[in-house]
């Protein structure tokens, strides 16, 4: 990638089964300066395929919004976010 390419703006799409998770989850992303601005929707409903069939769960969307030259570690810390403790 060029330095010209790093430095665009990119959203994030993530999914949280709770709003506590998501909550905790835009607040570790604010604070690693890993996004400027964290926004969370209320419950969505996602369908999926699951085991052979058709499945479904409500899902809070998290839209984060970053530099593309963070999205590398945004992207391998992504597993992690979800198991730090909340602080709050």
């Amino acid at each position: 990638m060029t330095s010209n390419t790093r430095n665009k703006y990119i959203t994030v799409l993530m999914t949280s089964p709770d709003k506590a998770e998501a909550k905790n989850i835009a607040r570790i992303l604010l604070e690693e300066r890993l996004a400027a601005c964290v926004s969370i929707f209320p419950k969505g409903e996602s369908y999926f395929w699951w085991d052979g069939k058709i499945d479904r769960e409500e899902e809070f969307l998290i839209i984060a919004k970053t530099r593309d030259r963070k999205s590398t570690r945004l992207n391998s810390s992504h597993t992690d976010i979800s198991r730090m403790p909340s602080s709050a």
